[in-house]
């Protein structure tokens, strides 16, 4: 259990430095073609700050142990769909 509120908290706080370093993060990554593709030219920092946050979110679904009820919400019809 505290395994799980640890690394929950380590997650949220890679999505934090996402979100607040933006820019250094495209920096470090390197040139993402793909991605200025999908969002449009010069967004890919912004792009990077949704990420952040989405990991952000991931990191305290984690850390409250509800991130396997919603992965079982989001992928019920598909395991439906197999039985």
């Amino acid at each position: 259990m505290l395994g799980r509120i640890i690394i929950g908290i380590i997650v949220a706080i890679v999505g934090f430095l996402m979100v607040w370093k933006a820019g250094k993060f495209a920096e470090a990554i390197g040139p993402q073609t793909w991605l200025e593709k999908v969002v449009g030219e010069g967004n890919t920092i912004g792009a990077y700050k949704l990420l952040g946050l989405i990991v952000i979110i991931v990191g305290c679904l984690i850390a409250t142990n509800l991130v396997q009820g919603l992965l079982m919400w989001f992928f019920a019809p598909v395991f439906r769909g197999l039985s």
